[in-house]
């Protein structure tokens, strides 16, 4: 399915991302870098902060005032548990509505292209239209309130993960749970080493022989690739190499930034020869040694990075085992979905119990699941072992109830 608003998409879309410059954007983040490099280095650093900043206000900017133009589209296609057949409408871009079309079912074909619309039809559209199971829809932050007041739940795009330092690498280890051990252990054995690099041509070959072929083998036509100027902008930062070495050989690579007291993590990759390192355990020594190298340099907290706030996803179970603390993420990097029910039908029913998730309660993050009451006891177990912390509540429910109090009580 090919949108229609592909100007718009780089109008507002991440200026860091390959796919979503156009020629403009480049010329501009061209120039920016040919300037800092004539900088003296105490003032490189603050300059190059200021961009960022700015590029993320325009850009959060615009994604305020795109709400008169936004896409609409209706899909039909099979609920993944029930495989009963489930109807819904999506307002978002193509990354997203392809990730919630994945999510809720399968065989998924587009039955309706209501073109681009301003936010306030589109909502009267949802409200009218009584053929749909569930709407989605994706703004900034900023409209949250009124979208709450419209009755529709809101979550965060993305949530961030945090670790805060212990006093010592055994405190460390104390947080992270069986799985993540287990994992540790099994990269004992192959006995890697870590050091660290700032010279630029390691961020050249990070960039060409690892991330590249790496992102491109990994999501094949999804990979959403970073630009080398964006690498290069982290270098001129004063960003890090933290390579990962088996018998002095290079495997993996990560890219992190220092901030005061705080550290944080950008790009990953495996070596474009070393990709079946991915499943030997190097990704969790990678987290292990930037904690390690964190408190050996006094500092205080990892940004690890982002997730989607749904509990099953793949990230965000890999993640929260490592006792990592969920935040909400700055506007300028997560928007928000807003999601609307308009059946208690089964196939909503089994999608919302296979997909508990974060929801926004004003500022606050919120964790729901849903579960049939008798096995109520078993989810607490559950919930325990996800290991979430930074939640300002967890809450259970059945999704008949939920439905019930979404649906009937909130008209």
């Amino acid at each position: 399915m090919k949108h229609k608003n592909k100007q718009v998409e780089n109008l507002h879309g991440y200026w860091w991302l390959e796919n979503q410059q156009n020629s403009l954007s480049k010329i501009i983040f061209h120039l920016i870098l040919r300037i800092s490099i004539h900088l003296p280095a105490s003032t490189k650093h603050d300059f190059l902060t200021f961009i960022e900043t700015l590029a993320l206000f325009i850009s959060r900017l615009t994604n305020i005032f795109s709400i008169y133009r936004l896409p609409l589209y209706e899909y039909e296609g099979i609920e993944k548990k029930s495989n009963k057949k489930i109807n819904i409408l999506i307002s978002a871009d193509k990354e997203s509505s392809d990730y919630f079309q994945n999510l809720v079912g399968k065989n998924m074909k587009l039955k309706n292209d209501f073109g681009n619309l301003s936010l306030f039809k589109i909502l009267k559209i949802i409200k009218e239209n009584k053929n749909y199971d569930m709407a989605i829809l994706k703004t900034d932050i900023f409209y949250q309130k009124y979208l709450n007041h419209h009755k529709y739940l809101t979550l965060p795009e993305y949530v961030s993960f945090n670790f805060s330092q212990k006093s010592s690498v055994n405190n460390i280890l104390t947080s992270f749970s069986q799985e993540i051990i287990d994992e540790l252990n099994k990269d004992n054995r192959s006995e890697t080493t870590y050091e660290i690099s700032t010279k630029l041509n390691d961020f050249i070959m990070f960039y060409n022989k690892m991330y590249l072929p790496y992102v491109t083998w990994k999501h094949h036509s999804n990979a959403k690739i970073v630009t080398f100027s964006s690498i290069l902008f982290l270098y001129h930062q004063g960003g890090k190499i933290l390579f990962i070495k088996e018998k002095n050989e290079i495997i993996f690579a990560g890219l992190f930034l220092e901030r005061k007291n705080t550290i944080k993590t950008y790009y990953a990759a495996f070596m474009q020869d070393k990709f079946e390192y991915l499943k030997k355990g190097v990704t969790a020594r990678s987290y292990y040694y930037i904690l390690k190298y964190a408190l050996k340099n006094n500092k205080l907290s990892i940004d690890f990075g982002t997730a989607r706030p749904f509990i099953n996803d793949g990230l965000f179970k890999y993640k929260s085992k490592w006792g990592m603390k969920l935040q909400l993420s700055p506007p300028g990097i997560s928007q928000i979905y807003s999601l609307k029910f308009k059946n208690n039908s089964v196939s909503v029913r089994n999608f919302l119990s296979s997909n508990p998730f974060i929801f926004l309660e004003k500022k606050n993050l919120i964790g729901i699941y849903f579960i049939d009451k008798k096995n109520k006891n078993s989810l607490h177990k559950k919930t325990h072992s996800n290991n979430l912390k930074g939640l300002s509540d967890i809450r259970f429910t059945s999704p008949r109830d939920f439905l019930y109090w979404h649906i009937v009580r909130k008209q």
